[in-house]
């Protein structure tokens, strides 16, 4: 039963590619973690070490090309670096699990994995990029284990999976020996997943809705290269002009698309991320005419601003500015968390404090883009008991799905609907159980507004008030049974 190890490296590989990156799937998220730590076992140690290295690398390198926004030369070094930091939960089981006794043993995998998934995620640019629970995002009971425990809670019950099931496999599939341990895990499981569909099943009636839309990005006007341009050390007059007609353009596509949301209805409308550049010499003009705008229709308009600034050194604030009917200003901000690369070399950072703006349609809030692969950032969302999150971003056509799937998970852990305005990917409508009301691709949708009826009603979650209680727990029991295995070993 047991085979060649390398069969079991084989499929846990090729399962690999599909758990992080542009295409992922739920049920590699169960199996790529099993069949490699049964290789991890199965072969000799270095052996092991540097096949499960190689086949990690392999499948994150295809499957987050294009994906990891760093340059191409640099690619292969953070793949390297990536795949060594998840194989490393993999020898930390074959080192300690011999060590502790029975059942235990099973707890040594999914500690690591999640201690150190959680550690490299508070300490690196990238944030929770390729976190195994983003494999989940459409198993809708598990999911809600985010409101609770966030990703922290989902990646222990996948990688507890692995090492449970991989533990009933070395066993020869021995139920006698086995029994106790597959019936707790089981029933843990089981009641996971039970509270999950009561949570789907009994979320809380809306007091009222809201209707709601994003306005996408209009194609043949201004393609990334002449934006970059703009940041160029002493653009030609003529160029600068060519830009500011361009950003006119742009300016008068969104105003006519945000009327015609108005007349379909539309009480809230959001633009994307940076989607409205001007240079700081413009901006006092622009901001008059959006206070307008929100006037004369009546809405509540969330628009994504770059503010370009070439009086001082090349720089630009990346704001999300909200728009009451009144015309008044009533949120600013400063995206917190830059790309690396472009944005950290340009942007000005904000002060990491979401604003927190009471409105007839309820507690409504803002975040950019990026800011929402940091989970930690987005939990003042609940802390503050928002009822809206309205995030303006910007995409590319590899990271669409992914991006997407990332911040459904900051409206479960948050308890918020979330409106997500997109250029250059999905631009979405997700309720506080990531079920979506609305989706829109920008590259396969003719049309550039989206449109959708919102429940206004916050949920109140446990993560929002203990935050990442859980992903700690998981630290300090790796270290406790590091240990234990350690003292048992001697």
């Amino acid at each position: 039963m047991q085979g060649d190890p390398y069969l079991w490296l084989v499929i846990g590989g090729l399962l690999s590619i599909f758990v992080s990156g542009r295409w992922m799937i739920a049920a590699a998220g169960w199996l790529a973690p099993l069949f490699l730590l049964h290789y991890a076992h199965a072969a000799l140690f270095w052996p092991a070490l540097f096949g499960l290295w190689l086949a990690v690398a392999l499948a994150i390198g295809i499957a987050n090309w294009r994906v990891i926004p760093v340059p191409v030369f640099i690619y292969p070094l953070v793949v390297l670096f990536l795949s060594a930091s998840v194989v490393l939960p993999y020898f930390a089981d074959r080192l300690l699990a011999p060590s502790l006794p029975g059942f235990f043993a099973t707890l040594v995998f999914p500690l690591a994995w999640t201690a150190l998934e959680y550690l490299g995620a508070r300490s690196n640019p990238f944030g929770t990029w390729g976190s195994l629970a983003y494999t989940q995002a459409g198993n809708r009971p598990l999911l809600q284990l985010a409101s609770v425990a966030g990703l922290w809670g989902i990646v222990f019950v996948l990688t507890w999976f692995a090492s449970v099931a991989n533990w009933f496999w070395e066993g020869g599939f021995n139920s006698e020996t086995a029994g106790t341990g597959l019936a707790i895990f089981s029933i843990i499981l089981a009641a996971v997943l039970i509270a999950g569909r009561m949570r789907l099943n009994h979320a809380p009636s809306a007091a009222h809705g809201v209707r709601v839309a994003t306005v996408g990005w209009p194609e043949g006007i201004l393609d990334v290269e002449r934006i970059l341009r703009a940041f160029s050390p002493e653009l030609p007059a003529e160029e600068q002009a060519a830009l500011r007609a361009a950003f006119s353009r742009i300016h008068e596509h969104f105003i006519a698309k945000t009327a015609d949301a108005a007349r379909a209805g539309a009480q809230l409308v959001a633009w994307p991320e940076a989607n409205i550049m001007v240079y700081r010499a413009d901006e006092p003009a622009l901001l008059t005419r959006l206070q307008a705008l929100a006037r004369e229709q009546d809405i509540y308009l969330l628009a994504g601003i770059a503010v370009l600034d070439v009086s001082t050194g090349l720089s630009f604030e990346n704001r999300a500015m909200l728009f009451d009917p009144a015309g008044g200003i009533a949120a600013r901000y400063i995206k917190t968390t830059a790309v690396p690369g472009f944005e950290v070399k340009f942007g000005v950072r904000g002060d990491g404090r979401l604003p927190m703006v009471e409105t007839p349609h309820g507690r409504v809030t803002t975040a950019i883009c990026y800011d929402l692969d940091f989970p930690w950032l987005i939990r003042q969302a609940g802390q503050g008991r928002a009822d809206l999150l309205l995030a303006p971003a910007s995409d590319w056509r590899e990271i669409g799905e992914l991006h997407h799937v990332s911040a459904v998970f900051r409206a479960v852990e948050t308890g918020v609907t979330l409106v997500r305005a997109t250029r250059w990917g999905w631009s979405s409508v997700v309720d506080a159980c990531g079920r979506e009301l609305a989706l829109l691709d920008h590259f396969t949708a003719s049309e550039r507004i989206l449109i959708a009826e919102v429940p206004v009603a916050g949920r109140r979650t446990l993560y929002a008030r203990i935050g990442d209680a859980w992903a700690w727990l998981c630290v300090a029991g790796f270290v406790g049974i590091t240990v234990w295995a350690t003292m048992s070993a001697v």
